[in-house]
């Protein structure tokens, strides 16, 4: 089986994965210091940078699609501005809605902050 993962933040998921022998392809993240830990940590995973811009187009289809939108806005430790912040967007989270119908074969992994059902 293969993993995809979206906001894959340092690579939790891909470590996972990689320990219950599921190899993961592609990453999606966008803060450069979490991209040079994926880098160094999975050479061979192909990271992209922006949710935004991939898709169908240019991910290869995987069996699995982890990750977990960004949770800044919702988080208790965040300012609380809630699902339509800019780093908690909805248009990030129809973003993601749309890669799993597109992309993943099996399934969908994803973490998501406690707060989440607070705001939707």
């Amino acid at each position: 089986m293969i993993n995809g993962s979206l906001f894959a933040g340092i690579g939790g998921f891909d470590l996972g994965f990689q320990r219950a022998g599921i190899k993961t392809i592609w990453d999606v993240e966008i803060d450069p210091y979490c991209q040079k830990v994926l880098r160094k940590n999975f050479p061979e995973t192909e990271i992209y940078s922006d949710v935004r811009e991939v898709g169908k187009h240019n991910l290869k289809p995987v069996d699995i699609l982890s990750g977990g939108f960004p949770c800044q806005d919702i988080s208790v430790a965040g300012k609380q501005a809630g699902i339509d912040g800019a780093r908690s967007s909805v248009r990030l989270c129809a973003e993601e809605e749309s890669l799993i119908y597109r992309c993943a074969r099996k399934g969908c992994v994803f973490r998501v902050t406690c707060r989440l059902p607070d705001h939707i």
